[in-house]
């Protein structure tokens, strides 16, 4: 009889299909549990159980909710998901009726409106106000911020500023500022006592200020008074009076001498006449006086006239008539003695004036004749003054000038001596000559070279004479000292260079030139100077140039020679390998060349580090090259020796056999060999 048993079993869970990931969320976008469905291998009605856990966070609107959904089957089977829902509040709060900007007159500053808040989560958000005060150019003009700021249960906040601009533009009011009048110049109003009120200033007092505008006189005029109110912000205002003052009276005269008879020599001053004026406290008196001719230019009559008129053209009038006769000839005075002098200094006429016991106005009359000498510029001068007054009385007087040329002309532009270099010689000067009498002097220049010890070396004279009318002469010399002290220039010397010892440059193309000879001469050398080692050294180019006139220039070039190129290998062998401890291979054989050194010799260095066996090492192979110069060139190979093969066991036993107990064999006695370990060692266990 066979039986086969078959035992039914349900331990599968059933599968939830629908979970949602885990989310963050704002508190006011929570999603609403997501609708998740079940289904199992055997039961095809599974319910779908779903919880709520909450756990709290930093602030009431920022938690961590944890919804599972659960399905069990009819067989216990179950199953749990959970979407984890990251619930935070970011959002900060918003104000609602934050004013806008504005800008005010002191007096009208507005209240504090009722500014509220609403928040997405929060429902309870109250703004906070403060205010800031910011001072302005004066006290009534400043800028005022208030902010309101709002902070939510999780700390989101927000703020939001009006600023009130506060200005004070408004001018003061003048109380009491008397009204325009017209007065007489005797009859002035006193100052008013003149306030001033302002809309946001208790402090406010006005500032008189009088101007007077000139009139027609000194007393008619107008004054104006001006009251000036200032507030603390510098709004202002004026108001002015303006009296209008006049004075309409004349003076009055004393002191009017009588009409009199007297010689033209006698006439009597004009009297101290006064004057007083009932507004013009310093009244003046002016005079006048008329004559009127009579037979003779000093026989006449005078009419004195005294007037005074007051600030304002009040005038007064009085007169006084005087006779005047005349009888006496005039005198000469000023006329100058006989002289003799030069030619160009012959005096001005002498200024000669006539004086009269009358008349105030006799101009003498001037005649000159000439008398010829020996020469244009030597001769004589007749100088003849008549005077005649008013009244026909004659006198005549005469002054005698001998005329003489005993100077010679000066000679003007003759340039002082100089020395020059041979390139520079000055050309011949525009030089001229002035006489003091002969209007026509040329010079005459003469030129002499006197050589000096080589071709651009000698002194040039120039001689210039000037001769005048009368034979009078003047003669002058420069003298050029002529000089070739300018060495010759180089052209073309390169600059210093710093190069490798296998790039020294040819030798420059040197040209030369010279201010004065036309074939200078070059000569170069070069000066070795050795270095720290043999491919390292200076080299100095010299170029020296000499002229007809021994001037001699000489330029360098340092040319610094140097070994900076270490040298090249060749033949270097891989450098990192990995080899088994039977194949290490020989020590390379590499070589080296150099830029400048031919004889470079490779050496190499081998370090071997011992591993965890005795098979096993890192050998480091150090090739180096070095020049002359220090300059060298390092390789390293890196040998990495492992012992990777086990070793041979030789003797060993049939592996698996079947013995009566009574017949188990001795233990076998085997040998081994390895490829690196040259005693390796054999372990024998047993177990029963």
């Amino acid at each position: 009889v066979f039986v086969q048993t078959v035992i039914v079993e349900d331990i599968t869970a059933p599968i939830l299909t629908g979970v949602p990931t885990d989310v963050t969320v704002e508190c006011d976008f929570i999603p609403v549990a997501a609708v998740v469905t079940a289904t199992d291998n055997c039961d095809p009605a599974v319910d779908v159980v779903v919880s709520e856990n909450t756990t709290p966070g930093t602030c009431a609107n920022s938690y961590t909710l944890e919804r599972i959904w659960t399905a069990t089957d009819a067989c216990g089977n179950s199953v749990s998901e959970t979407q984890i829902l990251v619930v935070e509040d970011n959002t900060p709060p918003v104000l609602v009726g934050v004013p806008v900007d504005i800008t005010v007159e002191c007096d009208a500053l507005p209240a504090i409106p009722n500014v509220t808040a609403v928040d997405n989560c929060d429902p309870n958000v109250i703004p906070v106000l403060t205010e800031n005060t910011i001072p302005g150019d004066c006290n009534n003009s400043y800028i005022l911020e208030r902010t309101w700021t709002v902070t939510d249960d999780c700390g989101n906040s927000t703020f939001e500023t009006q600023t009130v601009t506060v200005r004070d533009l408004t001018e003061p009011i003048l109380v009491g500022v008397p009204a325009d009048i017209t007065v007489e110049c005797d009859a002035l109003p006193a100052i008013p006592t003149v306030t001033a009120t302002d809309n946001c200033d208790l402090n406010v007092v006005p500032v008189l200020t009088e101007n007077t505008i000139p009139g027609d006189c000194v007393n008619s005029y107008i004054l104006e008074r001006t009251w000036t109110a200032t507030d603390v912000c510098g709004n202002s205002v004026s108001e002015t009076q303006t009296i209008i003052v006049a004075d309409n009276t004349a003076p009055v005269l004393a002191g009017i001498p009588s009409d009199v008879t007297v010689e033209c020599d006698l006439i009597p001053t004009p009297a101290v006449v006064t004057a007083v004026d009932n507004c013009d406290a310093s009244v003046s008196v002016d005079f006048n006086e008329n004559i009127i001719a009579g037979s003779c230019a000093d026989s006449y009559l005078i009419e004195r006239t005294w007037s005074s008129t007051d600030a304002c053209g009040n005038t007064a009038f009085e007169s006084q008539v005087i006779l005047v006769e005349d009888n006496t000839a005039p005198t000469l005075v000023g006329v100058p003695n006989h002289v003799t002098v030069e030619c160009d200094n012959i005096p001005a006429v002498a200024n000669v004036t006539a004086i009269d016991n009358c008349d105030d106005d006799v101009i003498p009359v001037y005649t000159e004749i000439t008398i010829a000498g020996t020469c244009i510029h030597e001769y004589s001068l007749e100088r003849t003054w008549t005077a005649t007054d008013d009244c026909g009385n004659v006198t005549s007087e005469v002054q005698r000038i001998v005329v003489e040329d005993n100077t010679a002309p000066t000679l003007s532009g003759v340039p002082g001596d100089v020395t020059v270099e041979c390139d520079a010689i000055p050309a011949i000067g525009l030089v001229t000559a002035i006489d003091n009498c002969d209007p026509n002097v040329v010079p005459v220049v003469v030129e002499q070279i006197i050589p000096g010890v080589c071709d651009h070396t000698y002194l040039i004279q120039r001689t210039w004479t000037a001769t005048d009318a009368c034979g009078n002469e003047i003669v002058e010399v420069q003298e050029i000292n002529v000089e070739d002290n300018t060495a010759p220039t180089l052209v073309g010397v390169p600059a210093d260079i710093s190069v490798e010892c296998d790039a020294i440059p040819g030798v420059a193309q040197v040209t030369v030139s010279d201010n004065c000879d036309p074939n200078p001469t070059v000569d170069q050398i070069d000066n070795i100077i050795p270095g720290t080692c043999d491919e390292s050294y200076t080299i100095e180019r010299v170029w020296t140039s000499t002229d007809v006139c021994g001037n001699v220039n000489t330029a360098t070039q340092v040319i610094v020679v140097q070994d900076n190129t270490a040298p090249v290998l060749s033949g270097i062998p891989v450098m990192d390998i990995t080899v088994e401890c039977d194949a290490i291979p020989a020590a390379a054989n590499p070589t080296a060349t150099d830029n400048c050194d031919p004889d470079i010799i490779v050496t190499m260095v081998e370090d071997i580090v011992l591993g965890s066996c005795e098979g096993e090492s890192v050998i480091t192979r150090i090739f180096t090259a070095i020049d002359n110069c220090e300059n060298s060139t390092v390789a390293i190979q890196t040998i990495t020796v492992e012992d990777k093969t086990a070793p041979i066991l030789a003797g060993l036993p049939v592996l698996s056999i079947n013995v009566e107990c009574d017949n188990v064999p001795a233990p076998a006695n085997p040998s081994a060999t390895d490829n690196c370990d040259s005693n390796p060692q054999i372990a024998f266990v047993e177990n029963i």
